[in-house]
């Protein structure tokens, strides 16, 4: 027997007494009221995951940053169009070496001149472990022309 939300339902027992009782039924939408403990882990979880990786990507990311402002400014010094390959490169890696950038050396550094114009190019590739046999690889691949 289906019987309407909110009306009066009268029962006879055998006794001949009259009960009534209104029926209210709620739909789940009222019944659940805010997010359950399971799911409540979950996203505490997933946030605690994405911190813990966040914390270890984001000094990477800064370098790289360190790299490429070095890069320009090397690029943008006095004369640098008049300078050597290996002037360039020195002057490079003391930047570096100033922004406290550790992961560089020589061989990432490829300077070469096309067209009249030095180029600075920055090779290199850093492998962040974020669990047991996962990685994060961050690739860097930036090259700089040295005005004239």
């Amino acid at each position: 027997m289906d019987t309407p939300i909110g009306a009066e339902l009268v029962l006879v027992s055998s006794s001949g007494a009259i009960m009534s009782k209104t029926i209210k039924q709620q739909s789940y939408s009222q019944q659940q009221k805010g997010l359950g403990f399971i799911g409540l882990m979950f996203f505490i979880g997933l946030a605690v995951s994405v911190v813990f990786i966040g914390f270890k990507v984001t000094p990477p990311l800064l370098e790289q940053q360190k790299v490429r402002f070095s890069q320009e400014s090397v690029a943008a010094q006095l004369g640098a169009s008049q300078k050597s390959r290996s002037e360039l490169a020195g002057n490079l890696l003391k930047r570096l070496m100033l922004d406290d950038v550790d992961e560089l050396d020589a061989r990432n550094i490829h300077i070469t001149k096309e067209g009249g114009q030095w180029q600075i190019r920055v090779l290199y590739e850093r492998q962040i472990p974020i669990f047991e046999k996962f990685d994060f690889v961050i690739k860097y691949d930036e090259t700089v022309m040295v005005p004239e």
